[in-house]
């Protein structure tokens, strides 16, 4: 206590030494109305996360199980001969992979199975598929329909052409299976086989594949945060999605600053000014108060108003305050801070405040306003844009914060999730 009166006293002292003349409610009411009418920003990156493949396959593989797996009868293309019809093709998991800039990349591994249910082969299809972005709600969606499939190539694996050729051996005659060894009939069988690696090829672009419907739909929400761009990006493990938010934040971050990968969560990186403008935003929507009296309290018409900026430096949170009744004053107050997670909880931490500007009068208390609004701010920010929901199969996918780093240029958040099977409606 002794200490934080002390700095009230130094505070007081430095404000009535910098206190200038000539201070008009006019210019302070004129910065005032620049701050908030700020363009957004027209390009760059605003936050990045990243998600383990092996993380989201998971994901996709559990969607398939509850939706209990999907199946059709499957005709083989001519010239396999002594393959019985009956044939079933089961969708058995959903793996994420790499794929060009812009698309997710999905292989549908699915079992060629007979009719007791025997599996006689595995084939992996891989499609690329571009998503939906909707900034309005701040979503992008992804849906794999059956009638995709038409574009999709098929693969057989070695092991997967040896029980097709076991099967096949099988079923032909004694007398045809001595004249015609097995390595015959398999590479027969792979002959025939081709036209599955042919994209668009006849024997698919005339299946009903249509049938199965919709397969998966993922979409990923970043709630209430307007959206405004989306790139995606394939590393060899990971989906990276960069994010441009519609504020005016001018700086960028870069998927290079996330450092090592997290393997089991989802890593998210925002810069200081994206986190100052979700800060904002919320004050804008009365989710984080922006309103004050002199003394630094809430008061929901208060004459003294705050928001929050971010630079790199030694104090990179930066509280601004204007109070645009006479006496009319406008301040900017430099803090250290840092972020904690506990129990899933995200906490900010304060320090070292400097009264960094200052026009009109002298006002103590401004010292004080390091925890009326910069702590509080700070928090609900970072825990905004923790807070997105990835939907795959209907199902949601929440996180809880296990790791917080704070950089030269913003926050690191390490998250892990929880997979709930009560489908969203």
């Amino acid at each position: 206590m002794w200490k934080r009166r002390i700095w009230l006293m130094w505070v007081g002292f430095v404000v009535m030494w910098t206190n200038g003349c000539g201070t008009t409610c006019k210019q302070i009411s004129e910065d005032y109305d620049r701050f908030w009418e700020r363009p957004k920003a027209a390009t760059g990156t605003h936050l990045v996360a990243a998600v383990p493949f092996a993380l989201a396959s998971e994901w996709l593989t559990e969607s398939v199980q509850v939706l209990g797996g999907k199946s059709l009868v499957l005709t083989l293309p001519k010239g396999v001969a002594g393959v019985p019809g009956g044939l079933m093709l089961k969708l058995q998991r959903i793996e994420a992979v790499p794929a060009e800039a812009g698309k997710l990349g999905l292989a549908l591994v699915a079992a060629i199975v007979d009719a007791p249910g025997t599996t006689i082969a595995e084939t992996r299809a891989i499609v690329e598929l571009t998503p939906a972005v909707d900034p309005a709600k701040g979503t992008m969606t992804w849906k794999l329909k059956g009638e995709d499939v038409e574009s999709l190539v098929f693969r057989f694996t070695d092991s997967g052409l040896d029980q097709l050729a076991d099967f096949v051996f099988d079923k032909l005659p004694k007398n045809t299976r001595r004249l015609a060894p097995k390595t015959l009939v398999r590479g027969a069988i792979q002959t025939a086989l081709a036209e599955f690696e042919q994209p668009g090829a006849d024997w698919l672009k005339s299946h009903p594949f249509e049938r199965l419907g919709t397969l998966v739909t993922v979409e990923w929400s970043f709630s209430q945060l307007p959206l405004s761009g989306l790139k995606l990006q394939s590393s060899s493990s990971h989906l990276v999605a960069e994010v441009q938010l519609a504020l005016p934040i001018g700086e960028s971050v870069a998927p290079d600053e996330l450092g090592a990968a997290n393997d089991s969560g989802v890593r998210l990186l925002m810069g200081g000014q994206t986190v100052a403008e979700i800060a904002n935003l919320l004050i804008t929507k009365n989710r984080v108060p922006g309103r004050f009296d002199r003394n630094g309290e809430p008061q929901r018409e208060g004459v003294m108003r705050a928001a929050l900026d971010f630079h790199s430096g030694e104090r990179p949170l930066k509280i601004l305050t204007w109070c645009l009744e006479e006496p009319c004053i406008q301040a900017k107050i430099g803090a250290k801070v840092s972020l904690n997670a506990s129990d899933g909880k995200i906490s900010a931490t304060a320090s070292e405040p400097v009264l960094e500007e200052l026009r009109g009068p002298a006002l103590a208390e401004l010292a004080a306003w390091l925890g009326a609004v910069g702590v509080p701010a700070v928090e609900r920010s970072v825990q905004r844009a923790a807070t997105f929901v990835i939907l795959v199969g209907g199902q949601p996918i929440k996180w809880s914060t296990t790791s917080l780093q704070t950089t030269p240029g913003g926050f690191v958040v390490d998250l892990v999730p929880s997979f709930h099977r009560d489908a969203v409606h």
